[in-house]
């Protein structure tokens, strides 16, 4: 049998269904699984909205609260353990994954970034899950580059420039910082070679734009391929 997905949404003055009690936004476990418990049930989840018409939290049966609350408690110290356990391991293993794309990055700044990538409810790009480790550590050291060796702030702060125009002006000095660090990579066979990175400049696309920057007024662009001839020119044959 289908269960109920729909959550109708009642205002926080609406009167309480019987036998339903409120659920106030802000712990996840609470809301997560007062609300999978309710729709395995089959019954109705009710989003109650509050100024602005923005969530506040949801209505649930009573006694779906009453459960869900009582294994919060009896669990709390145990997943208290399990994040302990998990921030234990996410910075060695992130600073190993900055070592590995950069080598060569100074103690100092390996420790800044680590630091503030990986802090507690940050919203920061160490805790996100959803990209792979080498990714985060990646960006994570652009993302210091560009504060700590650049103009950035500044221009953000005085120039009233956007953050992709702001990203665009330092994106230079930031790939220089990230080879500085990087070095060298290997292909294979043992064969060496540079770290290519490329900036943003005319015909590139820049996150956010949605469309190619435009070639400058008065030149032309052309295919490397390929030259079309005026009508009626005949190519020049190369002397022997």
């Amino acid at each position: 049998m289908a269960h109920r997905t729909h959550e109708p949404t009642v205002r926080f003055s609406a009167p309480m269904p019987k036998g339903y009690a409120f659920v106030p936004k802000g712990n996840v476990y609470m809301t997560s699984h007062c609300r999978k418990q309710t729709i395995a049930a089959d019954e109705t989840v009710y989003t109650v909205l509050g100024a602005k018409n923005r969530a506040i939290g949801i209505r649930v049966p009573a006694r779906v609260r009453e459960a869900v609350r009582a294994s919060h408690d009896a669990t709390r110290d145990e997943r208290a353990r399990a994040v302990r356990r998990r921030d234990d391991r996410l910075e060695p293993a992130f600073r190993d994954a900055i070592l590995g794309l950069f080598p060569r990055v100074p103690a100092a700044e390996l420790a800044a970034v680590v630091a503030r990538a990986t802090r507690k409810l940050s919203g920061r790009v160490g805790r996100a899950g959803a990209l792979g480790l080498g990714r985060r550590a990646a960006l994570a050291v652009r993302a210091h580059a560009r504060h700590a060796h650049t103009d950035y702030d500044r221009l953000m702060r005085e120039s009233g420039l956007g953050r992709e125009r702001a990203r665009a002006e330092t994106c230079a000095r930031v790939q220089e910082v990230m080879r500085l660090w990087g070095g060298e990579t290997r292909r294979k066979g043992g064969e060496r070679a540079k770290r290519k990175t490329r900036c943003p400049g005319a015909g590139s696309t820049t996150r956010g734009s949605g469309a190619k920057e435009k070639p400058m007024e008065g030149t032309v662009s052309r295919s490397r391929k390929a030259v079309t001839m005026p009508v009626g020119a005949t190519r020049r044959k190369k002397k022997a």
